[in-house]
């Protein structure tokens, strides 16, 4: 056997004080910002997802959608300490001795708790997933004895160097599998588009050609080559380590990613045992002092983990909670037993025990960045820019070194200009997929939130954004612009001092007035999740009540309308207007269905039934949809004749959607004899079946639709694969509005230009 580079009780009593230093760091970060997030007067107050839970979900099953501390107390108070208590965990595991294993187990459990922060970003993943396997570890001497009392037991060994592994082969899927001829030319448009560059990675876009390509190769070999060094002991591993710690050092340098470059890196001290093979799993727990009894619990443990991380392996961190979350009808319908088990790995999927890794496709793109911007005024006519903390909005806005410290509300920004808002129907698909998560599928998105707390001048959510140009006198109005920025050349720099060329590109939400009520809708109720989430629907105590109710009238020929009140606090006459005044006026020549008349059609809709009656509208029609859901569900997924051959689940929604605007009679007779369902969804164009999204979340549709366009044009990001996104070629035809893009011309060679004179033309002015 190999000697090892260090003392493998060295490097495994290092390993659990790095896991708690990269959680230190992560709390202190997160400090300031927990209340401002989810604070009661926060972005997306907790107390109000609480409360939801608590009415819509039974005990025992809310504790697992939304598992951790906050259930013994979310004031504001609490909020505030929880990452302290966090840090003080930490710092147990720091200084080790027998605290040590409860401070881990600390650090994991308030991190989780935390998650109603919005922590899907892939270095929090890696957090949590190293915290719960830092639990198997031997337990350390205390300071300043840093060695482990024993090694661990060759499958926790295994399982972290695997963490290790499969992140970044995890990065290299999507990174490298794919590319075309030209894409060595990466990282030109990469360290401009990522969300916060450096000093550095602004003046590395610039470098040389083949200073570029060399970076992405050194990519490749550190992502793909240095892993699979890391599966052998003795001087491979040191060099897989050498690599990988380099990649990081390279990435820190040129972006801000959180904790992430930190952590990774300390993590690569397991690498230092170069005694062990990496195939050397199962021992029998003598190494490590453990008896055989509890060496086959952590040995079952781990090898649970092992299949896990196996499975998520093909997914990327943009999907890594929300996968499990999708419909899968289609294949459990027939199989209550696969139901059954997906049910399982749905509620332990929440406690973040493993994740899967990757992000950012292998295409180059140009060197630009798109950065929606805050902007208020008092009159509606001068706009004044609302700046983030530390994302560039501005010619003048300096790159910045922010990292290891992760501003949440600026990195999630990026996003929001791609079309990937978690509250619309693509962005709902991803990130979280909760529905009393930070940004369930609703009328209000988190950034319409900010701006809400800009309107109301809320001083916590004002400290997370940039220097206040408004002080004491609140603005009227806010809209959010979609901004391009473009480096400046080194000579531009030196001359004027400018660090982007600057144009606004569009105006991705219209201006808005201060609306308190948003607070009483922003968490969609039970009949309003997204379309997709039919399980969600299912499982709804409130639900069942008004799917019998319905039954009971409809099937013994009765009126139905009164039984859409079964569920909730709709009122009689909202659903009577909604059959005998909506439907009727939305019917009229030059509404229904007509895209290009769907503006004023909003308009007017808002004008003539007023806004808090159109939302109750909203939810009479996902109510009737939810009904007619279930009883045409065994035509699309069971055995039922005539067969449905429907694409997905969100045109069955969709599909129903339609049917319900035919009126309360087409409602009834379908509900009645749902095969007609059949003949009626072959009757529906993309038009007829995306309008009625459109028409009460025209926003939302509009905002998608303009990020759509910036994502074909300038990204080359590949298309969305599930739900509304496989309509992307007829959402990309809808006029949203005016919309400016730069010329970016490419190369054979793969690089990219785009002239700066069209910034320049258009510098002052606004869409």
């Amino acid at each position: 056997m190999p000697t090892s580079f260090l003392a493998p009780e060295l490097v495994w009593g290092l390993l659990p004080r790095v896991v708690g230093a990269a959680f230190l760091i992560a709390f202190v970060s997160l400090s300031r910002q927990v209340v401002p997030l989810v604070g009661s007067r926060g972005v997306s107050p907790l107390r109000h997802r609480i409360a939801r839970l608590r009415r819509d979900v039974p005990a025992p099953r809310r504790l697992f959608e939304m598992p951790g501390l906050v259930w013994l107390s979310h004031s504001d108070a609490a909020l505030a300490a929880l990452p302290w208590l966090g840090a003080s965990g930490a710092l147990l595991a720091i200084v080790g001795g027998p605290a040590g294993f409860f401070g881990l187990l600390l650090c994991w459990l308030c991190w989780l708790s935390l998650d109603v922060c919005g922590l899907w970003l892939p270095w929090d993943t890696l957090l949590l997933e190293a915290g719960f396997l830092a639990l198997f570890l031997p337990a350390t001497h205390a300071l300043p004895d840093v060695h482990a009392v024993a090694a661990p037991l060759a499958s926790v060994a295994f399982l972290f160097r695997w963490l290790l592994i499969r992140l970044m082969w995890g990065f290299a899927k999507l990174k490298f599998v794919g590319t075309e001829k030209g894409d060595g030319m990466y990282l030109q448009g990469f360290l401009t588009w990522l969300p916060m560059p450096t000093p550095l990675g602004w003046l590395f876009q610039k470098a040389p050609k083949l200073a570029l390509r060399a970076g992405c190769a050194f990519m490749w070999t550190a992502e793909v080559v240095a892993p699979l060094l890391c599966c052998f002991d003795g001087t491979p591993r040191l060099v897989g380590a050498a690599l990988l710690v380099l990649l990081m050092t390279g990435i820190q340098s040129t972006g801000n990613w959180g904790h992430f470059n930190l952590a990774y890196a300390g993590l690569c001290v397991l690498l230092l045992d170069t005694r062990a093979s990496v195939l050397d799993v199962f021992g029998d727990g003598a190494a490590s002092g453990a008896s055989q009894a509890h060496a086959t619990f952590v040995n079952a443990c781990m090898a649970a983990h092992f299949v896990a991380g196996l499975a998520l392996f093909p997914l990327n961190s943009w999907v890594t909670q929300a996968a499990t979350q999708w419909n899968a009808d289609r294949f459990t319908w027939r199989r209550p037993w696969l139901e059954r088990l997906l049910r399982v790995v749905r509620l332990v999927n929440r406690l973040r025990l493993v994740g899967a890794y990757g992000v950012f496709p292998p295409n180059t793109s140009p060197p630009i960045k798109m950065v929606p911007v805050l902007e208020g005024s008092h009159d509606g006519r001068t706009w004044t820019t609302i700046p983030w903390r530390f994302m560039p909005v501005d010619e003048r806005s300096p790159p910045r070194f922010v990292a290891p410290h992760h501003p949440r509300l600026d990195h999630s920004s990026i996003y929001v200009g791609l079309g990937l808002e978690e509250g619309d129907p693509v962005g709902g698909l991803m990130f979280e997929v909760k529905p009393y998560g930070c940004s369930p599928y609703s009328r209000h998105t988190w950034l319409q939130r900010v701006v809400q707390r800009v309107l109301e001048g809320e001083p916590g959510v004002l400290g997370l954004l940039g220097p206040d140009p408004f002080g004491e006198r609140r603005p009227t109005w806010v809209r959010v612009v979609h901004v391009c920025l473009k480096p400046t050349s080194l000579a531009e720099r030196r001359r004027s001092g400018r660090w982007w060329h600057a144009r606004t590109m569009c105006v991705l939400h219209e201006p808005v007035r201060s609306d308190p009520s948003l607070w009483q809708h922003w968490i969609a109720e039970p009949e309003g999740v997204h379309p997709e989430l039919t399980h969600w629907r299912r499982r709804s105590p409130a639900l069942a009540r008004l799917r019998a109710a319905v039954e009971e009238a409809l099937l013994s020929e009765a009126e139905a309308r009164t039984a859409l009140c079964t569920a909730g606090d709709l009122d009689p006459s909202d659903v009577a207007a909604f059959w005998d005044d909506f439907v009727p006026w939305l019917a009229a020549p030059g509404r229904r269905d007509d895209w290009d008349a769907l503006p004023r059609t909003v308009t007017a809709a808002r004008e003539r039934f007023g806004v808090e009656r159109l939302r109750a509208f909203e939810r009479v029609h996902q109510r009737a949809v939810h009904v007619l859901e279930a009883r045409v569900e065994p035509h699309a997924y069971g055995a039922a004749v005539p067969h449905w051959d429907v694409a997905n689940a969100f045109d069955l929604y969709a599909t129903l959607g339609a049917v319900v605007l035919d009126g309360e009679r087409a409602w009834a007779r379908l509900y009645r004899d749902p095969g007609r369902v059949v003949a009626r969804a072959a009757s529906l164009d993309e038009a007829a079946l995306l309008f009625p999204t459109a028409l009460f979340r025209w926003e939302h549709v509009r905002s998608l639709v303009l990020g759509l366009r910036a994502r074909t044009r300038l990204s080359r990001a590949p298309p969305m694969p599930w739900g509304i996104g496989r309509h992307e070629r007829f959402l990309l035809a809808v006029d949203a509005g005016p919309q400016w893009f730069p010329t970016c011309i490419r190369s054979d060679d793969g690089s990219w230009t785009v002239p700066a004179e069209p910034f320049e033309a258009g510098h002052s002015a606004s869409p």
